[in-house]
């Protein structure tokens, strides 16, 4: 069962959405890179798990390099200085963009979810396997026998 835990179908990967949810972010203000990682943890896409600090850095050099944030040094307070970033005119662009990808996304993932819950359904009604399908879309909703898919 742990090997369930770290399954993309636990939502893990969902980190992939660090750079349109850290343009999100930086279209409310400006920020220091560690304020950016503790706003991203309280996004709904990592659900409360802190991200990967070393990730969102690089995440940020690779936004900056491509034009959609700028950084600044930042020496006004005690101590070192620290990057403060900027979301640019082209970040706002690729925001945009991602927030129609997203939708399509959301279009698509909306009938693929339909499909779903309809095979497990079908595979339910016929008595094979231990599954429990409902009408909310939730992955607890959806528990199906993953120890005997990853029992090697």
């Amino acid at each position: 069962m742990e090997a369930i835990k770290k399954c993309p179908c636990m939502g893990i990967n969902l980190d992939k959405l660090i750079q349109p949810a850290t343009l999100m972010i930086l279209a409310e203000g400006k920020f220091h890179g560690y304020i950016i990682v503790q706003k991203l943890q309280e996004t709904c896409i990592l659900q409360g798990k802190k991200p990967d600090p070393s990730g969102v850095y690089r995440c940020l050099r690779l936004l900056e390099q491509r034009g959609l944030v700028t950084a600044a040094w930042d020496v006004s307070d005690p101590g070192p200085a620290k990057k403060l970033y900027k979301i640019t005119a082209a970040g706002m662009e690729c925001l945009g963009n991602w927030a129609n990808t997203l939708e399509k996304y959301q279009r698509s993932l909306g009938l693929f979810l339909t499909s779903v819950k309809s095979a497990i359904r079908a595979k339910s009604s016929h008595g094979e396997g231990k599954t429990r399908a409902s009408g909310g879309g939730t992955p607890d909703e959806f528990k199906i026998g993953h120890s005997q898919s990853t029992a090697g």
